[in-house]
């Protein structure tokens, strides 16, 4: 056939001129069926949907893909052995055996490196093992894509159409109502040609303001099915710019702060952007603007003057009673308003990526100013303003002076305060969590990353964080078990950190453990785990104890569904994926333990594992 194209083409023209560019064209023609044949031949071109699902993955970068498969899975394991082939070590995929440990691995992979790692999940009984995790990065605003294969549509006639009698069971009308109200955008590919244009349009609404989760369905019929083109389209998501509020509103905002006698600055998720946390620092001190704020992320620096407390604490809550400008950062619940009364001539400034709040139904929240706008990107002009102000004598200096002298004294009132209360139980049998707390603060670097979710043991106030990314202490939807795949997930995208999730005995037996120290195990990821093990469902009794003081179960000290002692020897647990792990009941030797559990992960040794025993709520 080349031979016979070949004749024709030399012979067709007079000048010897065309004759030589007509060979060089066909050599090049001939040159490319060679080549285009050894690299079919390599898997080098997609041959399928999911090939080029996988290639799409990897022409955007990524890295890392999160597996729990099923029987809609074939193709997608052949393209992932065909690019582990051909091109070893440009794409890990990882088996990770539950869902919501994959999904919550990818939650912390992107808060450690900002980068999404694709959650891979089995139909419907995958999506619904995953809608916890979602519903925890929804809350928290954090970018996940989750792909579902789907049930084969046909029942017979095509590759990839129904097999087994599973098929049949494991079809929903529409899958995607199973995770519509908390993802961004759900969509089922149908068509071969349609996938690097489904991914990109995925990412692109996932890493946009507000971020957040998004999810995508393929049939298995649709992933078997033939590519006609060999070329892989690149996939270049465009996600929206951060948004800035208009200069004038800015302007606004930083008079009003000006003109306060006790301004305050509260935040819950700025922290979720590392880089703001250092301008909201500056912006604080320009103005001596003490600073409140919860620990979903870091948001501000414990360690610096002008903290004065969590959202939660009692500084916090007094702070925000006395305060006539309240300026809200990213934060969706600033205060409980049956605990908290703000003044009635107090002024609330609101700067928020999502100020309506618009995925919770009910928001009723005072606010006489509301800005939508990225805090990365408006925090800079405001301190720019703020200069502006103070070098036009618009504000006193020695009133910025007196304020932040103010804000220091409660600041290392309130630290002493916590240093004396975790001193005074240090002996205590069982051991208190503030002792644990205060021993592990003790123990850590400032680069230690902390994943907490000890739920209603005392946690943060007892140690210091100073760099941005380094503690992420509960998720606002509270769907438990996360912690430990997200130290999982940090492992993975940070391997030269330290890693740590402290979690209650509770939240470790949600967090399928098992699972957590497989993955920890079969792919060299050492982290530590501290298990505050109270015996109890403290987040259930506590509120029988508040709206029922003198009833049945606090005159009996019976609270039936909340006990959970006897406490399993979750060390073993561990120690059945070879980590090092050990039960602690004695406070004297439990700094020890620490050090000894720290240094193991530090170094890369292996993972660990402490189950300290404390007293009960």
């Amino acid at each position: 056939m080349l031979d016979h194209q070949l004749t024709v083409w030399v012979y067709s023209f007079d000048t010897s001129f065309m004759e030589f560019a007509s060979i060089t064209l066909l050599n090049k023609r001939i040159n490319k069926v060679i080549m285009d044949q050894a690299k079919e031949r390599e898997g080098l071109f997609p041959s399928s949907a999911a090939d080029l699902l996988i290639y799409s993955l990897l022409d955007y970068g990524i890295e890392h893909v999160l597996m729990n498969t099923g029987t809609d899975y074939p193709s997608i394991i052949e393209a992932i052995a065909k690019v582990e082939h051909t091109n070893p070590g440009k794409l890990k995929a990882l088996v990770v055996p539950h869902e919501m440990t994959a999904v919550s691995m990818a939650y912390g992979y992107y808060l450690s490196s900002s980068r999404v790692s694709p959650v891979m999940v089995h139909t419907i009984p995958g999506t619904a093992n995953s809608i916890c995790g979602l519903l925890n990065a929804q809350s928290m605003r954090i970018p996940i894509l989750l792909i579902a294969g789907r049930t084969p549509v046909t029942e017979s006639g095509l590759r990839g159409s129904r097999d087994q009698q599973i098929h049949w069971y494991q079809e929903l009308r529409d899958q995607g109502e199973l995770v519509r109200q908390f993802t961004k955008w759900d969509f089922e590919c149908r068509l071969p040609s349609q996938v690097p244009h489904v991914l990109e349009r995925a990412f692109e609404l996932a890493l946009s303001d507000p971020k957040g989760p998004v999810y995508i369905t393929f049939p298995r019929e649709v992933l078997m099915q033939e590519v006609p083109s060999r070329e892989v389209r690149s996939v270049r998501p465009v996600p929206a710019a951060p948004t800035i509020p208009p200069i004038s509103e800015l302007e606004k905002l930083v008079d009003q702060l000006i003109g306060a006698e006790n301004p305050l600055i509260v935040t819950s998720y700025l922290g979720r952007d590392a880089g703001a946390v250092g301008e909201l620092v500056k912006f604080a001190e320009a103005l001596s603007i003490p600073v409140v704020q919860d620990f979903y992320f870091l948001n501000f620096p414990t360690n610096n003057p002008l903290y004065v407390g969590s959202l939660e604490s009692q500084y916090g809550k007094e702070y925000m009673r006395r305060s006539d400008v309240i300026l809200l950062l990213d934060t969706d619940v600033p205060y409980i308003p049956s605990e908290v009364k703000v003044r009635e001539d107090a002024k609330v400034l609101q700067l928020d990526v999502d100020p309506l709040k618009e995925s919770i139904p009910m928001w009723g929240f005072k606010v006489d100013v509301a800005l939508r706008g990225n805090c990365s990107v408006a925090l800079p002009p405001l301190h720019s303003l703020a200069l502006r102000r103070i070098d036009e004598g618009r504000v006193s200096k020695d009133v910025l002076r007196d304020r932040y002298a103010r804000a220091k004294e409660a600041h290392v009132r309130m630290k002493e305060k916590f240093k004396e209360e975790a001193l005074s139980h240090r002996s205590d049998r069982p051991i208190d969590p503030r002792w644990l707390s205060y021993s592990f603060g003790k123990v850590k670097d400032d680069s230690t990353i902390v994943f907490g979710e000890a739920v209603t043991s005392p946690v943060v106030e007892y140690m210091e964080f100073s760099k941005p990314g380094t503690v992420f202490n509960k998720t606002g939807f509270g769907c438990l078990g996360w912690a430990m795949g997200a130290a999982l997930g940090a492992k993975l995208a940070s391997p030269d950190k330290t890693v740590v999730a402290l979690v209650g005995d509770g939240t470790y037996i949600y967090s399928a453990p098992t699972a957590c120290h497989f993955v920890s195990r079969k792919y060299s990821l050492p982290f530590l785990t501290i298990v505050y093990n109270n015996q109890s469902w403290y987040a259930s009794k506590r509120p029988v104890q508040k709206f029922y003081p003198e009833g049945y179960a606090v005159r009996t000290s019976n609270f039936p569904g909340v006990d959970l002692s006897p406490p399993p020897k979750f060390e073993l647990t561990a120690m059945a994926s070879d980590a090092f792990a050990e039960a602690v009941e004695d406070p004297e030797l439990l700094p020890e333990a620490l050090e000894k559990a720290f240094g193991i992960v530090k170094r890369g040794e292996n993972q660990a594992l402490l189950n300290v025993i404390l007293k009960k709520p």
